[in-house]
């Protein structure tokens, strides 16, 4: 008996809306948040928030964008579906806050309060402060090991011009490392082994080994260095570098600038795609959004956004589901014992990131298995007896894509 395909469910009003990414842009001179659109480059959205939103971040699941409002001292929650505001995070635990980032499960979010010297940590169930950690003088910007097991949050006070270390399963800060003067951005590369700190005041970018917590080296690059980003899929670093209107680019394994990108006025900070094939650069003065091809490093569109837009956070690209999924019931002869089974075979999904399969009977989850495994067999089965199976793709996050079904019939 043979297995045969139904339709794909896909939980999205068009592919186009579940596979593409979109670019939240926080507009700090107009308290708005633009979103682009990848696919076209176009806005499709103005969303209002908080007063002076300086920075944004997306859940790991994509559903949601926190953006942090400094003067307000609040954090607006946009659901990413409709682009509304669903929630506005207010507390006295917050004070001036500028950087936010997840942990990978996305339960937590830290948020950096430059005004009162503390990182708070939100229950993103909640949407309520639980504890602030006490770091350095003028935290701005906050990352968090892939692992999910520590934040790194840069003390941008020329008096500390240090990296505070917090370990997440206790909130209790366990390292401060030392790096250039008015350290700004940060970011860990995929592999969380280094973290790389834009240093505002002497034009340098600190690589921090995150196993020893030392600097391993320092990079120069332009002056006033900003919100810089690791690549997903390369071993790139881009650093904008807000005074000399450039985007330097610093190959990780060599840890040297190979190439230095000019942009428009006032460069604050870049985002790359999933598979890193763009970067997105925010021209502060230009009130706009550059595009940048990672093949050639070239600029190659431009999207005019809000007033002054600084952060920017890009929403993953939703995980494909396996290319194809078929099958037979077969059986197998033992004496006089007769048994049915089920072959389930299925192509690799082409989305990056992948690292297992969930498989799924009759809406029941029954097995999961590595990437590598593009084939189930479950024994004993019934025959003539109708049973759909269904198959997603998921990451290290455990996000889910759409799945593909068959049914036996």
């Amino acid at each position: 008996m043979k297995l045969t395909p139904l339709l794909t469910i896909v939980f999205c009003l068009s592919l186009s809306q579940c596979f593409a990414n979109s670019v939240y842009v926080a507009n700090a001179g107009e308290d708005t948040v633009s979103v682009i659109d990848t696919d076209t480059n176009n806005v499709i959205a103005t969303v209002t928030v908080g007063t002076e939103p300086g920075t944004v971040a997306i859940t790991p699941d994509g559903s949601y964008a926190y953006v942090p409002s400094y003067f307000d001292n609040t954090i607006s929650v946009i659901n990413t579906a409709n682009n509304n505001v669903v929630n506005t995070i207010s507390s006295g635990l917050l004070s001036g806050p500028l950087g936010i980032a997840f942990t990978p499960n996305g339960n937590f979010a830290y948020v950096a309060n430059n005004g009162s010297n503390t990182v708070a940590v939100i229950d993103t169930t909640t949407y309520t402060v639980t504890t602030t950690v006490t770091v350095g003088t003028w935290p701005v910007s906050i990352a968090v090991t892939p692992n999910g097991s520590y934040a790194y949050v840069t003390n941008n006070n020329t008096s500390f011009n240090s990296v505070s270390v917090i370990n997440t399963a206790n909130n209790t800060v366990v390292g401060s490392i030392s790096v250039g003067t008015s350290p700004f951005g940060i970011t860990i590369i995929p592999d969380g082994s280094f973290a790389y700190v834009s240093n505002l005041s002497d034009a340098t970018v600190s690589v921090i080994d995150t196993t020893t917590r030392t600097v391993l080296t320092t990079v120069s690059v332009g002056n006033n260095p900003r919100y810089l980003a690791a690549a997903p899929t390369l071993h790139l670093v881009y650093v904008p570098n807000q005074e000399d209107n450039t985007v330097s680019v610093i190959d990780t394994d060599t840890n040297t600038v190979t190439d230095v990108i000019s942009v428009g006025n006032s460069p604050f900070s870049v985002v790359f795609t999933d598979d890193s094939s763009f970067a997105y650069v925010a021209d502060s003065d230009d009130n706009s959004v550059e595009e940048i091809e990672t093949a050639t490093h070239t600029v190659v569109g431009e999207t005019g956004v809000g007033n002054a837009p600084q952060g920017m956070a890009i929403t993953p690209t939703n995980l494909l589901p396996p290319t194809y999924l078929n099958g037979t019931q077969k059986k197998r002869q033992f004496l006089s014992q007769t048994e049915f089974y089920n072959t389930i075979q299925w192509g690799p999904s082409s989305s990056s990131g992948v690292v297992g399969y969930n498989i799924y009977k009759n809406n029941t989850k029954i097995a999961s298995v590595s990437a590598s495994t593009l084939q189930y067999i479950q024994h004993n089965q019934q025959k003539n007896v109708l049973t759909v199976y269904s198959i997603t793709s998921f990451n290290s996050n455990g996000t889910e894509s759409p799945s593909i079904s068959v049914s036996l019939q």
